[in-house]
Parts: C-alpha cells; sequence; structure tokens
C-alpha cells in the first residue's frame, strides 16, 4: 500500500478541497508498474483537461509526495478501489500474465471477496481488524449477516 500513498495524499487533498482536481475517474492501475506508482503520468492526467505548467505540476507532485509522508493509518488513507486496480495491475505483469479484463479492480475486489466463506472470513486478521476499526469510530462496513 506505500505505492499508492501519494494517490491517497491527492484524494485526501481533494476531500480537504486543497486542491481543484477530480481524483475519482482515474484508474490508479493506468499508472501502476513494477509495483510502482508513476505519479508524474497521474498528475499528467489528473491536469489533463486543464491549462496548468510544468511547473504547476511538479509542484502538486511534491505537494502529493509531502502529504503522503504525513503518518496516516494505511487501512483508512488508502482507497480501496486504488488498492485493487494496483494489484489488477500488478497481476497482469509483476505478479502474473493475467489478460486485461481480468484484472479490472472491481474484478479483482470481486474475485477476492468470493474467495472467503462467512466463517473463513472471520477467522482472518483483516475481519478483526475491521470489527476493531468499526468499534474504535463508530461507522459499519462489516454485513450485518457476519455480526
Amino acid at each position: 500500500m506505500d505505492g499508492l500513498r501519494p494517490v491517497s495524499a491527492a484524494r485526501l487533498l481533494n476531500l480537504n478541497r486543497k486542491i481543484p482536481y477530480k481524483v475519482s475517474n482515474i484508474d490508479v492501475g493506468d499508472f501502476f508498474n513494477g509495483f510502482l506508482l508513476d505519479l508524474s503520468e497521474y498528475v499528467l492526467k489528473l491536469t489533463k483537461e486543464t491549462a496548468v505548467t510544468a511547473e504547476e505540476r511538479r509542484v502538486l507532485e511534491e505537494l502529493f509526495v509531502l502529504e503522503a509522508k504525513k503518518e496516516y493509518d494505511p487501512w483508512q488513507f488508502t482507497n480501496g478501489h486504488d488498492f485493487y486496480s494496483a494489484l489488477g495491475a500488478s497481476l497482469r505483469g509483476d505478479l502474473g500474465a493475467r489478460r486485461y479484463a481480468q484484472t479490472w479492480g472491481f474484478e479483482v475486489e470481486m474475485h477476492i471477496r468470493l474467495a472467503f466463506t462467512d466463517a473463513d472470513f472471520k477467522e482472518t486478521h483483516i475481519f478483526a481488524a475491521l470489527k476493531s476499526w468499526e468499534a474504535r469510530t463508530r461507522y459499519s462496513v462489516v454485513s450485518k449477516r457476519l455480526h
């Protein structure tokens, strides 16, 4: 998830209205290769419809890197859809030779969700971590059938 931290930073800055760019329509998998994010290409795509200079893009990259270095809980900082898109990109090259249609973020996410029975999922560390997070934040993300 560390490789996604600049994207997570961009999302956070966008959410806090510190940058005016729409980050939600960008597929991170398009900029992820060799387990690394091509931040320059990501920023180029992010600013494509705007009149931003190369220097302003460089400053934006630096802003994302600086924000990414701050201490955030990775379970809350990283967007799950971004994670699955990056994992899909890795399955196309670094982790395997899967076809593109089999590695879209939503496909990877769906298959991981289907890989566990409810009973198996309840035995995982991530289930315990989710339940702990729910208790701390009072948000609910785990299906009621698993309680």
